[in-house]
């Protein structure tokens, strides 16, 4: 049942103000780290990866939860899987956000190497989905190449077609558009 349930949630919620959206971060250490330091709105999926029930329960905390992952590879895996995950589910209403740490730096390192500050600078300033996504489907891609501008073509059309509310796919479709035209410039 590890995939239903998600660490700190009852104090999360407790400790959400308004304005203030959920952290979640990979563990359960990380989540015991940042309370240490204040940030009480934090919690962390149980398991290996987020599940859509972690995540419907973390959208009835926070409708635009930031995640801070591990900037090492398993959490920037973890990341991908969850953006592609939340796609069917993303509405007007609730989506998600990410802050990238840097490499190899769990919430945790990031504080005893650099102080607070330097995570809630990172926390503060999120990056939207659509972001993320832009950031995944164009990572190694040389644009220069035909195939890989089709390529890239189909990993956005894949995209938006997993968007279920028709004015967000519409929105999405736009910045895509407005996102391509400027890479292919």
């Amino acid at each position: 049942q590890k995939g239903k349930l998600l660490f700190n949630e009852n104090n999360c919620l407790r400790n959400i103000k308004i304005n203030n959206e959920a952290i979640i971060v990979e563990g359960y250490m990380d989540v015991i780290a940042l309370s240490k330091v204040g940030l009480k709105n934090c919690m962390a999926p149980l398991g290996t990866a987020v599940t859509i029930d972690q995540l419907n329960k973390i959208w009835r905390i926070s409708k635009s939860p930031i995640f801070a992952f591990d900037g090492d590879s398993s959490g920037i895996n973890a990341l991908n899987r969850l953006i592609y995950l939340a796609l069917p589910l993303i509405s007007s209403e609730k989506t998600i956000q990410a802050c990238i740490l840097p490499n190899n730096q769990d919430p945790d390192d990031l504080i005893s190497k650099f102080g607070k500050q330097s995570l809630l600078d990172l926390i503060n300033n999120p990056k939207p989905l659509i972001e993320i996504l832009w950031d995944d489907v164009t990572k190694n891609i040389d644009i220069k190449i035909p195939e890989k501008r089709v390529q890239l073509e189909k990993k956005l059309n894949f995209i938006i077609s997993q968007i279920q509310e028709n004015n967000l796919r519409r929105h999405y479709t736009d910045l895509f558009k407005q996102l391509k035209t400027e890479l292919f410039s």
